[in-house]
Order: C-alpha cells, then structure tokens, then sequence
C-alpha cells in the first residue's frame, strides 16, 4: 500500500506546526527565565544533544516528545482541530479581504493613471507634488 499524496502533505503541515509552537515557547521561555537547552535537557532527563536534536528541524516527533518539551518549560499545549472545509486556504481568494476601502481607492484613483518610470535607469529621481484630497 502506498501513502497518499495528500495525506503526506497534511502531515508534513501540522509536524511543522507543532514544531513551530513549541520551539517559539521554548525560546520565548528561555529569553524569559534565562534557561539554557542543558536547563530544559536536565528538566526532562535528557541529555542536551538529544534535545538540540529535537529541535534542529521537525522530524517525527512522538506525542511524548512534545510531552517532555513542554514539561522542561513548564507548560502544556491546548489543541483545536480545524475541519478542512471550515479552514480558508492560502491561495483562496478571499473577497472581504481585497475590498477597497476609501484609503486604497484613493491610492488606486491617485497613482494608476501615473506613468512608470523605466526600470533601464538606475538612478531615479521622484518629483513630488501636492495632491488635494477631494
């Protein structure tokens, strides 16, 4: 049986999801309370290449691996889970957002009937100029 495509992106996905928040958490913590890697290594039995390990880049960490890393911080981590078709997608174009509003009109109305300058010249030069705001 092979792996289904889109099911190995969705994973890839929230491995680095979760890798970001708890790497964020340890740093953030570590900056707060003065910790060092050996502190959290020391915290949850380890040694500190295991966990300089564990944080070089997301792998497959265990849930338990999560577990100890928020334990050596003294934290927890909440979890919501986002159906899919609820979730809006990165490349969905999203009409409330790209509605003008009076400032990008007026930026729109100002400046696209402005010629371009050429790209060729290196140097260029703007000239401004008052502009009334009707």
């Amino acid at each position: 049986m092979t792996y289904n495509y889109a099911a190995a992106v969705a994973a890839g996905r929230n491995r680095n999801r979760i890798f970001e928040k708890v790497v964020k958490a340890i740093v953030a913590t570590c900056d707060e309370k003065g910790l060092t890697r050996k502190d959290i290594a020391d915290r949850i039995g380890r040694k500190p290449a295991q966990l300089s390990k564990w944080l070089s880049g997301p792998s497959n960490w265990t849930l338990d691996t999560v577990s100890d890393l928020l334990f050596g911080i003294d934290a927890e981590i909440e979890c919501e889970i986002v159906f899919n078709k609820d979730r809006l997608r990165s490349n969905q174009f999203n009409e409330e957002f790209f509605k003008p509003t009076l400032d990008s009109q007026y930026f729109l109305d100002t400046f696209s009937s402005q010629k371009r300058m050429p790209l060729s010249n290196p140097i260029h030069t703007i000239k401004f100029e008052e502009m009334s705001v009707n």
